[in-house]
């Protein structure tokens, strides 16, 4: 759990539930409030929000600026409560509030009604799933979630992959030589792959009986929709598709893990799902040994690996809450990594078993 006062990467809570952590940050946390609710239009609970404050992003003075106003670069003080189409820009966490997702456009039940085989929608104040037909209901079953993280290429998870009931990856996870071993029984495709061309994934469904779930979001390319449609319609037994109301920069692998916990997964693994580190002109990759910077790290230069580390504070924030209604448990096998940047709360929050962590400690290279 997170409490008032808890420190992780150099950011501290400083509000929660009404409460301030010290006098000294309590102009400045009514004034981010009253600057959030401009836009929100009343819907958040703050009684049910923390606030942090970036420790190495003070640029102004904590009682009397307004950091938050800076759109070019990061805030001092940040929270779960920024949604897209909002003056933070790349750093929000959520499509939009809880008690307003299911109305919002961002969830697309419009597209998948008008244009995807399948009517039934499965939906909460979370996720929005449409399912193909031979939906499988995990409750009581664990998944291994496998990203393309370098943890991935780096640690010795697969000695413990038996463990877990399925296995799910996503984009060219075929690529990787420990997948190649292993069976894999859902993944998902960004859409910055080809999806209707590639026949290595239309082998998988046709011959491994691969399921793909794809994320009905697809940017801002109109042909990415339509592919998705053509793909949904000529698979349809075989595909499904899914939207999270959580919609960080960190990728598909993290809103895997949320699709996991609404399913009823009871235990998840996961490996591979890093975040970046360095900031060259490509990033390390387990699928395809280099994958080219996305456009939010270069848009956020020299502050965007610090958006990632609040990105995942936030992350690990709401996997928390989501705990206290859903009955799971996270095993971080990439916790030994370098790059794994959630290793810094799931070692306190999820702590790995020694039969586990003795298998994946120091496997890195």
């Amino acid at each position: 759990m997170f409490n008032l006062g808890d420190k992780y990467l150099n950011c501290l809570m400083v509000y929660q539930n009404g409460k301030v952590f010290l006098p000294e940050y309590e102009n400045i946390t009514k004034q981010y409030i009253h600057y959030v609710d401009n836009f929100s239009r009343g819907t958040i609970n703050w009684n049910d929000v923390s606030i942090w404050c970036d420790l190495t992003m003070e640029k102004v003075d904590r009682l009397t600026g307004h950091p938050w106003d800076h759109l070019s670069s990061l805030s001092n003080l940040f929270s779960s409560e920024q949604y897209r189409e909002t003056p933070f820009g790349k750093n929000h966490t959520f499509s939009a509030s809880k008690d307003s997702w299911l109305s919002s456009k961002w969830t697309q039940k419009k597209f998948i009604s008008d244009n995807l085989p399948h009517k039934k929608i499965i939906q909460n104040s979370e996720i929005v799933i449409n399912p193909s037909p031979d939906f499988e209901d995990l409750k009581g079953k664990s998944v291994l979630i496998v990203g393309g993280g370098p943890s991935t290429r780096d640690c010795s998870w697969e000695k413990v992959a038996d463990k877990f009931d399925f296995i799910w990856s996503s984009n060219e996870f075929y690529l990787n030589s420990k997948l190649q071993n292993k069976l894999v029984s859902f993944s998902t495709m960004a859409s910055c792959y080809d999806l209707i061309n590639n026949n290595v994934i239309i082998d998988y469904i046709n011959n491994k009986n691969l399921k793909m779930w794809l994320e009905v979001e697809r940017g801002d390319d109109p042909k990415q929709w339509e592919y998705l449609k053509q793909f949904a319609n000529k698979y349809p037994s075989s595909c499904g598709v899914f939207n999270s109301r959580w919609r960080s920069n960190h990728g598909v692998g993290n809103r895997m893990v949320i699709l996991a916990i609404m399913l009823g997964a009871s235990e998840i693994g996961i490996v591979g799902i890093d975040g970046a580190r360095g900031f060259e002109a490509n990033l390390e990759h387990s699928f395809n040994g280099k994958k080219e910077l996305p456009n939010w790290m270069k848009l956020y230069g020299k502050d965007s690996h610090r958006l990632q580390e609040r990105q995942y504070l936030i992350y690990w924030e709401y996997i928390c809450k989501l705990q206290k209604f859903y009955n799971f448990k996270i095993f971080n096998l990439g916790e030994s990594h370098p790059s794994n940047v959630s290793k810094h709360f799931t070692s306190k929050l999820f702590p790995l078993g020694k039969d586990i962590k003795d298998v994946m400690t120091n496997e890195y290279v």
